[in-house]
């Protein structure tokens, strides 16, 4: 008896963790920032593996961690206890130390520099996953030393194996923990057996109203982000598109403090790769709300190649821009942006001829960074090898006045459309009595009939490697 019990208690000290083992698998992992709707805030997630405490400390010097908040944790049917703590009170344009975990166990400190209200510097992707690819794009966004990240849907392609989020939180958290980054879901984030939980319970994001955790909006130095979902639901009487139009019209009435409106989704309106193409039905059911509301940009995902659009209606191209198309003043009409390109294989299945809309594509690895202040928003694609493959720049030479709320149905309300164009040719002609004879960046509004014959030839906007 006496052996048997010896036996039993060998065995449960054997199975049984150690102390320093349990303090291991209590160290805080994938360590990462997402802002929240308030932007003196920074939201930070990690996870365990055993459940531990739920602190914050921060301050503005290593030695200085003079500030501490406690969060909470959540689970998901999966076997890692995920926290989150938010800092408050944060200064714009300063640098934090940072630190996670509580009395069992710390996590070493990190720093981020919070954003300035005029001016940030911003990278946008899609398309992730744990490739090597994907892991020198998180090097590129280092190296970048960007003031935030977003990622437009299929993050780390787990498709159901859960383990694989895990090795992705690891794999981006040199970037992550350091700046914030902020998703929009893609197809990928649905996992059978799984649905959306992972991402539901992985990341935070901010509170503002949605009612979802799929879409939501945040502000960023000058501009509002307004992330949405193509998974779900978006025809007319959605929660989803009356959520949107509200949320773009508050955004429209806040340009005097937010100037630029940035639109994140996955499926793209507008894309020439027949992999996938432009998702028409999200087209035909948001378009409009995007062109009433002035949204400047909308970056999109899906089809893993590079594609720029004109400022573009119903595919009827609005500018042709000066500079072979790369600089708009002013532009009636959003730029579209798909960037699947962060570490999946890309796909050069571009649809011939090339559409009117379609200023650029190219199916490469790389990443759209924006250099945004209160009168420019200016991009380069910075292909993995360090060069730009394309670029354009979008000017704001009079401030944009807010327009009344518009209707939820028609791109552009009909007896408006001249007193548009008459605006836009009055402010052409006050930046012309204003400013140099030098035509860079002159606003000039292109009517479908006349883009025919003035749409810079393929060949000026198309490198031959990527056509």
């Amino acid at each position: 008896m006496f052996g048997v019990l010896l036996v039993l208690l060998l065995t449960t000290c054997l199975l049984a963790p150690s102390a320093s083992a349990q303090l291991g698998l209590r160290n805080p992992q994938q360590v990462h920032l997402s802002l929240t709707a308030d932007s003196s805030e920074m939201a930070v997630t990690w996870v365990t593996e055993l459940s531990a405490e739920n602190e914050v400390e921060w301050g503005l010097s290593e030695d200085a961690l003079d500030q501490s908040a406690t969060g909470g944790s959540r689970m998901y049917e999966w076997t890692v206890t995920i926290h989150s703590a938010t800092m408050t009170n944060l200064s714009p344009n300063e640098e934090y130390f940072f630190r996670v975990g509580g009395a069992s166990v710390w996590s070493g400190i990190s720093s981020f520099r919070t954003a300035a209200n005029d001016s940030v510097h911003i990278a946008a992707i899609a398309d992730h996953s744990t490739s090597s690819a994907a892991e020198a794009t998180v090097q590129q966004l280092i190296d970048a030393n960007v003031t935030l990240v977003t990622l437009s849907g299929d993050l780390s392609y787990a498709n159901g194996y859960q383990p694989t989020w895990d090795d992705w939180g690891e794999m981006i958290e040199p970037s992550a923990r350091r700046t914030p980054w902020m998703f929009a879901p893609g197809n990928h984030e649905e996992e059978a057996l799984w649905g959306f939980a992972a991402y539901e319970a992985r990341f935070s994001r901010p509170d503002g109203g949605s009612g979802s955790p799929f879409w939501y909006s945040f502000h960023h130095g000058p501009v509002t982000f307004i992330s949405i979902s193509s998974e779900h639901e978006y025809t007319e009487g959605s929660p989803q598109l009356e959520w949107l139009d509200e949320e773009l019209a508050r955004a429209n009435a806040s340009r005097e403090a937010h100037p630029w409106v940035i639109v994140l989704g996955h499926k793209p309106m507008y894309s020439s790769n027949s992999y996938h193409g432009s998702e028409v039905a999200l087209r035909d059911a948001v378009e409009h709300l995007l062109v009433n509301h002035s949204v400047d940009l909308a970056i999109w995902g899906h089809d893993h190649s590079y594609e720029r659009t004109y400022p573009v209606i119903a595919e009827e191209v609005f500018d042709i821009g000066d500079q072979n198309g790369t600089v708009f003043a002013s532009p009636t009409a959003p730029v579209h942006l798909v960037v699947g390109t962060a570490g999946q294989t890309p796909y050069d299945d571009f649809d011939e001829p090339q559409p009117e809309w379609s200023a650029h594509r190219e199916a490469s690895f790389g990443i759209a960074l924006l250099d945004v202040d209160r009168y420019s928003l200016k991009m380069q694609f910075q292909l993995a090898d360090g060069s730009i493959g394309d670029e354009f720049t979008l000017n704001r030479e009079i401030p944009l006045i807010p327009t009344k709320p518009a209707p939820k149905k028609g791109l552009l309300p009909a007896a408006g459309l001249p007193l548009l164009l008459l605006a836009t040719a009055l402010a052409a002609v006050y930046s012309h009595s204003n400013q140099s004879s030098s035509s860079a960046g002159r606003y000039h509004h292109c009517p479908s009939s006349s883009c025919h014959h003035s749409t810079p030839s393929s060949s000026t906007l198309i490198e031959s490697s990527s056509s």
